[in-house]
């Protein structure tokens, strides 16, 4: 993260403590998300919908966002989740970039640095 100049992430609550305790070691400041991860995915359906976003060809990422799941509680309430025994770190990480520059004019463009750097990762 150093190497991209990050000096803050934004994470959920999963694990309590322990996330920021990891990132405060190494000096990132770890902040929590004001959303939920489902109104995340609520405030990112309509994106993806419209077309207003297009998503990397990345194999993990669509059988992530395919596999989130819509769920009613008792009281009403709708939870978007993944199924149990699923994951949704990789859709959850874009849902949630997506979600923070949204209000931004312009178009959001990722570097051939960038892009050279996601393939040389995923090649690992």
């Amino acid at each position: 993260m150093r190497s991209y100049r990050i000096g803050t992430v934004v994470g959920d609550h999963y694990a309590g403590e322990w996330c920021r305790e990891q990132f405060r070691k190494v000096g990132i400041n770890y902040e929590t998300s004001e959303p939920s991860k489902s109104k995340i995915y609520v405030d990112w359906l309509p994106l993806l919908n419209s077309g207003k976003v297009e998503l990397l060809d990345i194999p993990r990422l669509a059988l992530q966002a395919c596999g989130l799941e819509r769920r009613t509680s008792r009281v009403g309430k709708d939870t978007i989740d993944h199924a149990p025994g699923g994951h949704d770190d990789v859709v959850n990480a874009v849902a949630g970039v997506l979600r923070l520059v949204t209000d931004i004019a312009q178009p959001v463009v990722v570097s051939d640095l960038a892009m050279q750097r996601i393939r040389a990762m995923r090649r690992r």
